[in-house]
């Protein structure tokens, strides 16, 4: 599951227009990203795994009936008085079945905002894709594509092309089985033993899904974050790297090890980079993944926290420049379903509760927060962003980006994890990061 919520500034004349402004903005979606209007299923070419499978539609009518279907519009209420109250109604039930795409449009709040927000499946778009995808909306909503005819009928045409069409087949001498990069991909991919990691408080299913979200004051949010900046420089790592180390660290703080475990322990990580043919108005996740073991004794003979957090990080920052040093990255997803197709019943996961820490980057650089329309007759102002990010239902999300010079950083979690646990854990982190300052 995945979620993205931001603000609009009241510069339409009604919720009306602003609606009126999005359908079209979503019949121009479908047509440059029809990957957004697709079912995944079975049996189309395997019997387990689901095939993406696009239904064209032949004129403007039927694509603005699938629009009307994907929006939702909400004002606000005495129940739901404000945009938070509404997500956390909304995520309160998951997709319908078959469905994997919906757009709420909410509003306007007391302080005469609205709420964009898009609800959509992991699979179709996450992170980077996801804030793509309010960049694209925002962009089309203030400056609509009108008397453009759209060739229905042929949109199928700009479906996601796949790795090996944009990017040719593999390279030459590129052999799946010898080549190093495969070989460490299954090494690591075969470890028999569990990340190191923390354990919710109740075993079994989540019954809601709690969401804990945590970040530095806005009085020293600048100020900590150039702090956190310029060492991070200083020593010649970045935040992503500064803060997949304070992370490690955390988790062994809070959850720490006798010296004989801790010697053969580990931390996993799942990093995901955007591919180099991926563009802005195509939904959907077009990433490249490698998996990032953090062996102990990369840092645990060293004495204090900070030495331990620039260790991992310079461990980091190796493991990501050979990653992508290798010019067939692009290709290893592909690879990886490869050496380990999905068959079967899934059995235990050994990492089920492992912590992931994803770096959104600058959100600014992705999405402006001022859209002017080319009369300039309207203009978005985006006042804040919230994201939502799920993967799995045990896992334990972090997310960190930068906004407007502002460093943010949560967690998310299912009720299976006890909140306050969860807070000291995010605290940890944020102290561990700022033990290099």
């Amino acid at each position: 599951m995945v979620m993205t919520n931001f603000y609009l500034e009241r510069h339409f004349r009604s919720l009306e227009a602003i609606e009126e402004r999005l359908l079209a903005a979503l019949i121009r979606l479908r047509y440059y990203s029809p990957l957004v209007a697709a079912q995944p299923q079975k049996g189309i070419h395997d019997n387990e795994l689901r095939s993406w499978v696009y239904t064209p539609v032949f004129d403007n009518q039927a694509a603005a009936s699938w629009a009307r279907k994907v929006l939702t519009v909400k004002a606000s209420t005495k129940q739901l008085p404000d945009a938070e109250s509404h997500v956390c109604d909304i995520l309160s039930q998951p997709l319908p079945p078959n469905e994997i795409f919906q757009v709420h449009l909410i509003g306007p709040h007391q302080d005469g905002q609205f709420t964009l927000f898009t609800y959509k499946s992991h699979a179709l778009a996450e992170g980077q894709s996801a804030i793509d995808l309010l960049a694209t909306l925002s962009d089309w909503i203030i400056n609509p594509d009108a008397g453009v005819d759209l060739t229905w009928g042929e949109e199928w045409h700009n479906l996601l092309p796949g790795t090996n069409v944009t990017l040719g087949r593999e390279k030459e001498k590129w052999d799946m089985e010898s080549s190093e990069t495969p070989a460490e991909i299954k090494r690591k991919n075969g470890t028999g033993k569990a990340s190191h990691l923390r354990e919710p408080i109740y075993d079994g299913c989540a019954l809601n899904s709690r969401s804990l979200l945590m970040h530095f004051g806005h009085n020293e949010n600048e100020t900590t974050t150039s702090r956190l900046v310029q060492a991070a420089r200083s020593e010649g790592i970045s935040i992503t790297h500064l803060f997949e180390a304070a992370h490690a660290i955390a988790t062994y703080t809070i959850e720490p090890l006798s010296a004989e475990e801790l010697a053969e322990s580990h931390v996993r990580y799942f990093p995901s980079i955007k591919a180099p043919y991926d563009k802005r108005e195509l939904v959907g996740n077009v990433n490249t993944a490698f998996t990032q073991i953090i062996p102990a004794k990369v840092h645990c003979d060293k004495t204090t926290v900070r030495d331990r957090v620039l260790a991992i990080a310079q461990e980091v920052k190796n493991n990501y420049r050979a990653f992508i040093a290798n010019p067939q990255h692009p290709l290893m997803e592909a690879t990886l379903i490869k050496l380990y197709p999905l068959r079967g019943p899934l059995g235990v996961d050994i990492n089920a509760n492992t912590g992931e820490i994803l770096g959104l980057g600058i959100i600014d650089n992705k999405l402006p927060l001022v859209w002017r329309s080319s009369d300039g007759h309207h203009t978005i102002r985006i006042n804040d962003v919230h994201l939502g990010l799920r993967q799995c239902n045990k896992r334990p999300m972090v997310h960190l980006w930068t906004l407007e010079g502002k460093l943010r950083i949560q967690i998310q979690a299912s009720d299976v994890w006890d909140e306050s646990y969860l807070a000291r854990f995010l605290d940890e982190v944020i102290q561990c990061a700022l033990s290099i300052c």
